[in-house]
């Protein structure tokens, strides 16, 4: 089996008042994907990522974009209309934003976008008006499993089966367990100088 072969980011269109198909406008973001250039650090790059199991989409107020998540990626990629087509940019400029382990859902408010990560019991703050900036990383969102309990296993076993990109793992569960570890990469992204603040998000509590 090869994911990039059995594995497709695909986007159907349905017209909800009739709830028929638009054929013309199914897309598999792959077939963009694949006219992108190789990133020259793989394993350091976002760059290329196949859109592996595409599980969420949402969109501007507007509708002049739309961000749509790769569960297996650990990434939120950008899309606009082009001709009633989902467009991501390719080949050169494509906005993917990193996301927590596991990404399953998107809720896009204003100028910001909160990515829940189900496996890092956390959410993601991204600014969808920047090209790809990750305003938090790891926001927790509940308490995450214990090291070596069964709850535990059974996360590190979704992280493993579902995560096929050469990306680094980010940290899945939070500090706040004493025996928890971290992999090389951080919990939140350094915002630049005049970066836009999100609003605060409290562990447990719901996005207005």
């Amino acid at each position: 089996m090869q994911f990039t072969t059995n594995v497709q980011a695909l986007v159907h269109v349905v017209d909800t008042p009739t709830r028929d198909e638009r054929f013309a406008e199914h897309v598999n973001l792959n077939d963009q994907i694949d006219t992108e250039a190789a990133p020259a650090n793989p394993t350091a790059s976002l760059g290329r990522l196949f859109g592996n199991d595409i599980v969420a989409i949402d969109a501007k107020a507007n509708g002049s974009a739309f961000f749509i998540v790769s569960r297996g990626g650990n990434y939120v990629i950008k899309a606009v209309l082009q001709g009633g087509k989902l467009d991501i940019g390719a080949p050169n400029n494509v906005v993917r934003f990193q996301t927590g382990n596991i990404p399953t859902g998107i809720a896009v408010r204003g100028r910001f976008a909160y990515v829940n990560n189900e496996v890092g019991h956390s959410v993601s703050v991204l600014d969808i008006n920047s090209n790809g900036d990750t305003i938090a990383l790891n926001v927790p969102s509940s308490e995450p499993p214990k090291p070596g309990s069964h709850e535990h296993a059974v996360l590190l076993g979704q992280l493993v089966f579902s995560r096929v990109s050469g990306y680094p793992i980010t940290a899945w569960w939070d500090s706040r367990s004493a025996t928890s570890s971290r992999s090389a990469s951080a919990t939140s992204s350094p915002r630049t100088p005049g970066a836009p603040v999100p609003p605060a998000i409290r562990p447990g509590s719901r996005m207005a």
